[in-house]
């Protein structure tokens, strides 16, 4: 398989996804116009605007789900297969799961404390 498309799936089912949101906007604008529109205006409009949001979001997901991929010891052959008894291997992915969720963390509590010190004092209570 080319490594090129390997991920290809997923982003075209993202972007079909946003499209078809796009469709159904569409319709739903259609459905409730009070006055004259142009359905196919709509229609190209909102397919247009999901499909450009759909497009970003499917490059960008696309790429996480490489770099998934590439995190994992073994790469995605690991993951398919017969499962060898690998501790050192199960030991790596387990630390990193931790960490990422330690980070997670992290930066939660660190949002929170720089809205409290930061963006609180600026609201109004009046």
């Amino acid at each position: 398989m080319n490594s090129r498309w390997r991920f290809g799936p997923v982003a075209a089912s993202i972007l079909a996804g946003f499209i078809g949101a796009g469709v159904i906007d569409a319709l739903v604008t259609i459905g409730r116009a009070s006055g004259p529109s142009s359905p196919l205006s709509v229609l190209a409009l909102s397919v247009g605007l999901y499909g450009v949001a759909g497009l970003v979001a499917a490059v960008v997901l696309g790429f996480l789900a490489a770099g998934v991929l590439r995190a994992i010891p073994g790469g995605g052959a690991g993951l398919v297969g017969p499962v060898p008894d690998n501790q050192r291997r199960d030991r790596q992915v387990a630390t990193a799961l931790l960490a990422g969720a330690l980070a997670a963390v992290a930066f939660a509590i660190a949002a929170a404390l720089g809205h409290k010190v930061v963006v609180r004092p600026m609201q109004s209570d009046s």
